[in-house]
């Protein structure tokens, strides 16, 4: 189960031909997961967009790896035939 203050969307990137999962924290881009090299790969947002006000971007260790995992899980159903 995703923590609440995170958000998963599944996103076509160009750059990449497989569906990746971009996760958002509070609205703020975090990372983008992708299975482009066989395994799974995150991509972390090194110049994040700010959405309204500052965003603080502390989150639990707990909470970021339920995301993880449900990411983890999402990631292989989508792509299980590549």
């Amino acid at each position: 189960m995703m923590p609440t203050d995170f958000t998963m969307e599944y996103v076509s990137d160009p750059r990449y031909e497989l569906l990746a999962i971009e996760v958002s924290f509070r609205g703020q881009r975090l990372f983008q997961a992708n299975k482009e090299r066989g395994e799974i790969e995150l991509e972390f947002d090194l110049n994040p967009r700010l959405l309204g006000a500052q965003v603080d971007m502390r989150f639990s260790l707990e909470d970021l790896l339920a995301v993880l995992s449900h990411v983890r899980g999402e990631m292989e159903k989508i792509n299980r035939d590549e």
